[in-house]
């Protein structure tokens, strides 16, 4: 192509190695409370042996990767399997970067497998704490021991969903409990409320006008019923600004996906 772009051999080679194929090791979570500091070996049993071992029928001697959820990745080998556990050697840890911004998602119980959508898709996005709450308009009931049932459930999400998409750490998930509760031991930070209700200003022009030191960020987002005025009257006497997410109503779940993803992208957390 005689008018066509020229590219060096050094620039053939580049795209060569962006587009080889990429094979990742397989990804382990070991809690780092079971993983003492400086240890070498750990005793894997239980889901993790049950992983590595029946799922991936993984050998002696192969290699993959633990992480801890507390942003600790170490290199890992497979030294010895017996019936029910295994020994795992570990190589140096290593620190993964965190998202730049810390995102707090108090979130509306959803009905159905709604939650466990949003629980999967923020932690791929890199929500840091999720705060499950009651609503008036939530219709999800849960006494205290089917509450704790689905805090293990989502917690589990969570710990997939980081090893799938490489994050080191695990974002904190609280057990359910009412909005107003919720509200009153939040972290400081900026705050917005999503309400599709109101007349509020976009989300993405409020993220616009964060400064370089405003690093904390809580997201409202209220159930499939949206939040009611009262809700969101007592939202803002705890600094909750009321956004929208554009002119479309969104659903629970979609507009918890889109808010986290702007406030990544707003706070260069794609970057």
């Amino acid at each position: 192509m005689e008018n066509g772009p020229a590219f060096a051999a050094a620039d053939l080679q580049t795209l060569a190695y962006a587009l080889r194929p990429v094979t990742l090791a397989p990804r382990l979570f070991i809690a780092a409370a079971q993983v003492p500091p400086g240890a070498e070996r750990v005793i894997l049993q239980g889901d993790g042996f049950n992983y590595l071992v029946r799922v991936l029928r993984m050998k002696v001697g192969d290699a993959f990767t633990v992480f801890d959820g507390d942003g600790g990745e170490f290199p890992a080998e497979l030294v010895s399997i017996s019936p029910n556990q295994a020994e795992v050697r570990l190589g140096e840890k290593r620190i993964l970067p965190l998202s730049p911004a810390s995102i707090t998602l108090i979130q509306a119980i959803a009905k159905g497998d709604h939650m466990d959508l949003i629980i999967q898709k923020t932690t791929e996005l890199g929500v840091s704490r999720i705060v499950p709450v009651f609503t008036s308009r939530v219709v999800v009931k849960l006494d205290s021991k089917t509450a704790e049932a689905k805090l293990r459930r989502w917690q589990s999400i969570a710990q997939e969903a980081s090893r799938q998409c490489g994050r080191a750490d695990v974002p904190t998930i609280e057990l359910p409990s009412p909005l107003q509760n919720a509200l009153l031991r939040l972290s400081p930070g900026r705050r917005f409320s999503l309400w599709e209700m109101g007349d509020g200003r976009p989300l993405t022009s409020c993220l616009n006008e964060l400064t370089a030191h405003e690093r904390s960020l809580q997201l409202l987002v209220g159930p499939e019923g949206g939040l009611a005025a009262q809700e969101i009257a007592s939202a803002q006497k705890v600094d909750f600004v009321p956004v929208t997410l554009g002119p479309r109503i969104l659903r629970t779940e979609t507009a918890a996906i889109v808010a986290v993803t702007l406030a990544q992208a707003a706070t260069g957390g794609f970057a």
